[in-house]
């Protein structure tokens, strides 16, 4: 008889496709809850706010044609295929309530699973996603400019482990 994989399992350490059916499961059963969830709202607009202002940080940077032209390399720089392994279903999960359609773009294995035409499709990434500490970005910016961006990731990070921590208590009380 074929066991059931623990929830743990199905949310941190299955495949990648399973992660993504969990994460839609899990949207369609959470998402009126949390809509009207109003913890939960002002934890998103936060994640929102401080998205946008590492997003501003690395326009300033011009990190967005820097890494997109790594991406396209083979390998895809740090975006390369086993990139996708870091993404958890709370992760999808945050991306699909914060309207991403995620989905997987390509399959040869030659990027990230997640990587299009566009770059990622991910709003909110894996903290791996988020390091920069990449060669290519310090030699081109300045310390200062790197301690910016430092501070504004940690403060997303930080904001959105509290978003995942939540959304993993009220995943534990639904059941």
């Amino acid at each position: 008889m074929k066991q059931e994989p623990s929830l743990r399992d199905l949310l941190f350490f299955s495949e990648v496709p399973t992660r993504l059916d969990a994460a839609y499961r899990l949207h369609r059963r959470l998402e009126p809850l949390l809509m009207r969830d109003f913890y939960f709202l002002q934890l998103q607009e936060n994640l929102q706010n401080l998205r946008s202002v590492l997003a501003a940080q690395m326009a300033q940077m011009k990190l967005g044609a820097l890494c997109s032209h790594c991406a396209s390399t083979a390998g895809g720089g740090c975006c390369s295929s086993e990139m996708a392994g870091e993404t958890d279903t709370i992760q999808i999960l945050i991306n699909l309530l914060a309207g991403i359609e995620v989905r997987i773009l390509q399959s040869d294995g030659s990027a990230c699973c997640f990587l299009g035409a566009e770059g990622c499709i991910f709003a909110f990434k894996p903290m791996f996603c988020l390091n920069y500490n990449c060669s290519h970005i310090h030699r081109r910016n300045t310390r200062e400019q790197m301690t910016e961006l430092e501070g504004a990731t940690g403060r997303l990070l930080s904001a959105h482990y509290h978003l995942e921590s939540y959304l993993l208590e009220v995943i534990t009380r639904k059941g």
